[in-house]
């Protein structure tokens, strides 16, 4: 799925799990993601924690199938001061083609790991 979103190869988003309706995706810090020479955009917190709530949804739903955002609430909890933001989703809830999805977002600095965000994030399945 992410695969297929332009934007995400030339940032450097990466899935590195996706099973069961939990998924991860994590995302290295570059110039483009950046807001000073060592933190990253508070945006691409939410970034990441919507990704990885569609990954999760997407674990679930048929092939054909495709997971829309209707809803995002991701509050930025801490410093993002880092070299790899890393999104943690998991389905709370999934009646008929709707998904609430848990996210927790960790900025990885120096080998140590800080929470910097976390929310949930609705989503909708389509068939495109």
């Amino acid at each position: 799925m992410i695969g297929a979103m332009p934007f995400a190869a030339e940032l450097g988003l990466e899935v590195v799990d996706a099973a069961g309706g939990t998924a991860a995706v994590t995302l290295a810090r570059s110039r483009a993601v950046s807001w000073n020479e060592d933190s990253f955009q508070a945006a691409f917190v939410a970034l990441v924690a919507d990704l990885a709530a569609g990954a999760a949804a997407a674990t679930v739903i048929g092939a054909e199938e495709f997971p829309l955002t209707t809803d995002i609430d991701v509050a930025v909890l801490a410093a993002t001061r880092g070299e790899r933001l890393v999104a943690d989703a998991h389905v709370l809830a999934h009646v008929g083609r709707s998904f609430v999805v848990a996210t927790t977002v960790r900025v990885h600095r120096a080998g140590n790991e800080t929470v910097c965000g976390a929310g949930t994030v609705k989503l909708r399945i389509v068939t495109p």
